[in-house]
């Protein structure tokens, strides 16, 4: 059983500030474009500048059928979301787990990715992978079964397909078999998503 990652987690979090209220969201909850209430973090609809999250599946609809419409919209909630710490949990090419030991730097920011072609990759042309970068990311940064920093690596997979983050194998283990004794845990820590929607399989 692996133990928790807690000092490589660390060094991968990228503390943005506690967010303040602005338009678009609150502290807790940055707001869905569409129906402006808080967002559920596993409902979003990807775009060339990463996803933007909102309350319910059927507001991916509406921002498809008009993105304009929501633009101003969209762009506070891109405000509200980049002062809340965040975790890269992904590789902006691939979309696995990374590896801590594997990175590009570029503008003197290192950028995990899963192997060494993909660092290569991105340290070449990283504007390309501007949508996955983004994406890569996890706004929930604390175990919800420990209340320590998570860990890449570890992580339950809903039925819907929705990875939540533990800072250890054996939390991961404890989260994917009860859900709903944790699941307070990610509200208390401002995110946001539904365990309906997330013990959903998905289609």
């Amino acid at each position: 059983m692996a133990k928790c990652c807690v000092s490589m987690c660390c060094s991968l979090v990228l503390m943005t500030g506690v967010a303040n209220a602005v338009a678009g969201g609150d502290e807790a909850n940055p707001l869905c474009p569409v129906m402006e209430e808080a967002i559920d973090f596993s409902q979003s609809m990807e775009t060339d500048d990463g996803p933007v999250f909102v309350c319910c599946k059927g507001c991916v609809g509406k921002m498809k059928a008009d993105p304009a419409k929501y633009e101003t919209a969209i762009a506070a909630q891109r405000k509200a979301l980049a002062k809340r710490p965040k975790v890269q949990v992904a590789c902006p090419m691939s979309g696995d787990p990374i590896d801590a030991d594997l990175f590009a730097e570029v503008d003197g920011k290192k950028i995990y990715t899963c192997c060494k072609n993909c660092a290569a990759k991105y340290a070449k042309a990283p504007e390309k992978y501007k949508a996955g970068l983004a994406s890569s990311y996890t706004y929930q940064t604390k175990c919800p079964v420990s209340g320590e920093a998570i860990s890449p690596a570890a992580f339950a997979t809903m039925p819907s397909g929705f990875k939540i983050y533990t800072c250890c194998e054996k939390c991961a283990e404890k989260m994917q078999a009860n859900p709903s004794e944790y699941w307070p845990s990610l509200k208390k820590q401002g995110y946001n998503v539904s365990l309906k929607v997330a013990m959903k399989p998905a289609t």
